[in-house]
């Protein structure tokens, strides 16, 4: 049994493993490699052992075609590699983490990789600063994190599904995406981010330093105690740039009794700038049925972007700005079409909070928000609320669903 490994190598100069199935109890591996040179596994299958595939101060990797399934610990852990590819690859049902990639110091990349129902996370890169390319793949049913990423050069996430990941009392949800490296850009692109459910942050989370990217991306249906389809970390410095994106249907659950008492149904909001973008359907137990800006901001702006049709159980239907000092900036959108109960709060419904015009907004009503320019905006008021003439929710020809 090669003291519990099915497959054991160690100080070789490569090792490869190719149809081959290791299962039923191992009590350390399926495949057990270290210091092996590069290592290639394809078309292989790790089932019911403790892990499936362990390996540390290796070459480049190149695992593909392959399944890990039902392990007692995690599906695949991959330690101190120089190169990472995983491909084609299923890791489910595991008792910890699908993949898990520590201390690399190269590139990973993950290339349809099918990360589903494990404990932990689909897939967790940490400790290192490795550049991380994840294409194609679905991330669902996971008890944290469907993607986790904490140290990281570069990030690039296209074309991925990540649904239903995270559980009502855990911190974590769709997508955890962090760095402590000031220079690294992490990208968000072309993806479909939904269903999320956490304590914490659901559909996204983003800390750390760098920078980070949303690009024609849809963030639906996620729910968290707030910040629902986005969150940024209100310690952290990271700037966000989201564009051609569509956040709906996304609930903060928090209300004002809530010992943590902050809204942002579609996302909590620090440093952002906000382009080409809709916000609608999202719901705020608190404030900002839409958008929250923490009372730690530093800037925040909407350019030709649309906020309607959501709803706060408190103030800003559509956003509210808890930064007295800081502008919220707004340039050719529509705020407009919202609602707020105001229990306990000034009604406003489409923006609550000090807003900095940049000329060219619709604001449906204008009660609760200073800043509006009654020159260069159209506004209306409670008594006579300005219709933006929104067409439902429809696929319009961008990559996102819009108003039209």
């Amino acid at each position: 049994t090669n003291g519990g490994r099915g497959i054991y190598a160690h100080d070789g100069a490569g090792a490869v493993v190719v149809d081959n199935v290791v299962a039923n109890g191992l009590t350390a591996a399926g495949v057990f490699l270290i210091r092996t040179g590069d290592v290639t596994i394809r078309n292989s299958q790790m089932n019911s052992d403790t892990v499936g595939i362990w390996m540390s101060d290796v070459g480049q990797v190149l695992v593909e075609d392959n399944q890990f399934d039902n392990h007692a610990q995690s599906g695949a852990v991959i330690d101190r590699a120089t190169a990472v590819v995983v491909r084609n690859t299923t890791v489910s049902n595991n008792a910890i983490s699908g993949l898990v990639a520590t201390n690399l110091s190269g590139t990973i990349d993950l290339v349809n990789l099918t990360a589903s129902d494990n404990v932990e996370h689909g897939s967790s890169v940490r400790g290192g600063s490795p550049t991380l390319s994840v294409t194609g793949g679905l991330f669902s049913g996971n008890d944290l994190y469907g993607i986790h990423f904490d140290a990281v050069s570069n990030a690039t996430i296209s074309n991925v599904t990540v649904d239903g990941n995270g559980a009502v009392d855990a911190a974590a949800g769709g997508i955890f995406a962090s760095t402590s490296k000031p220079a690294a850009v992490i990208t968000i692109q072309d993806s479909v981010v939904k269903n999320n459910v956490a304590a914490g942050s659901a559909g996204i989370y983003v800390g750390g330093t760098g920078r980070a990217q949303l690009e024609r991306t849809t963030v639906d249906g996620n729910r968290a105690v707030a910040g629902g389809g986005i969150s940024q970390d209100q310690s952290a410095t990271a700037a966000l740039t989201v564009r051609q994106s569509t956040f709906s249907n996304n609930t903060a659950t928090a209300t004002a009794s809530s010992s943590v008492a902050v809204g942002g149904g579609g996302a909590r909001l620090k440093t952002a700038l906000i382009e080409n973008s809709t916000f609608t359907g999202n719901t705020a137990g608190d404030d900002g049925g839409a958008i929250f800006v923490d009372v730690t901001a530093v800037d925040v702006q909407l350019v030709n972007s649309t906020v309607t049709l959501n709803s706060a159980g408190r103030e800003g239907g559509g956003v509210y700005n808890e930064q007295s000092s800081i502008y919220l900036r707004g340039a050719n959108s529509i705020f407009a079409g919202n609602t707020a109960n105001s229990a306990g709060g000034t009604l406003a419904q489409d923006i609550r909070g000090v807003f900095g015009s940049g000329s060219g907004n619709l604001v449906g009503d204008i009660a609760g928000s200073t800043g509006v320019s009654l020159t260069f905006d159209l506004s209306g008021t409670a008594a006579a609320l300005l219709d933006p003439r929104l067409a439902p929710l429809a696929d319009n020809g961008g990559t996102t669903l819009t108003h039209n």
